[in-house]
């Protein structure tokens, strides 16, 4: 298999051999003595892989890098973010909006100052906003049902049945959770 043992026998004979093969100075007999005594020694270089085990490798690889994400332009071929237009209205969404309040009670501890830190992790889909500040200020006292909570925007259903965007960055919102109104910037 390309590894030398040596006997027990010959230990002596075999360390000559191996100090044959090591330079001189700092790698000479301490070296033997503290790192390759009693270790197996392969001579042979490794193997190569294989081509077709390469190509099955690289196989799977791409696999896995293919089933982890969805691209931004299969989202859009696939119409993964465009609601239906018969589900658009507000008035379908208030059972929605009934079940966010529920959702939001649970999350919230009793202690009030713990109501805001709380509330930083839970997710607005369903929640009753208000625009209170914003840079854009036709967007200002708009108010409406969040049916989607991404990273950096809301989309919102209005009482008037019409989809909007909000971006989080530029506006401050508030919402009520029980008897409390939280006023929230993101």
């Amino acid at each position: 298999s390309g590894h030398i043992v040596a006997p027990k026998t010959d230990m002596a004979e075999f360390d000559k051999f191996v100090l044959g093969f090591l330079p001189e100075g700092k790698f000479g007999e301490a070296a033997l003595q503290t790192r390759l005594h009693g270790k197996v020694l392969p001579l042979d270089p490794p193997r190569k892989m294989s081509s077709f085990s390469r190509a099955s490798a690289q196989r799977r690889k791409r696999q896995a890098k293919d089933t982890k994400f969805c691209g931004r332009k299969a989202v859009k071929e696939n119409s993964f973010e465009k609601l239906p237009k018969d589900a658009c209205k507000f008035s379908l969404m208030q059972p929605l909006a009934a079940q966010w309040l529920s959702y939001a009670k649970s999350k919230t501890r009793s202690s009030n100052s713990k109501l805001l830190r709380d509330l930083c992790d839970v997710n607005f889909t369903g929640c009753l906003i208000t625009v209170v500040k914003s840079k854009c200020a036709s967007q200002i006292g708009m108010s409406g049902i969040v049916l989607t909570d991404r990273k950096n925007s809301f989309q919102i259903i209005t009482p008037s049945d019409e989809l909007k965007v909000i971006l989080k960055k530029a506006c401050c919102v508030s919402f009520t959770v029980g008897e409390k109104q939280i006023i929230r910037r993101f």
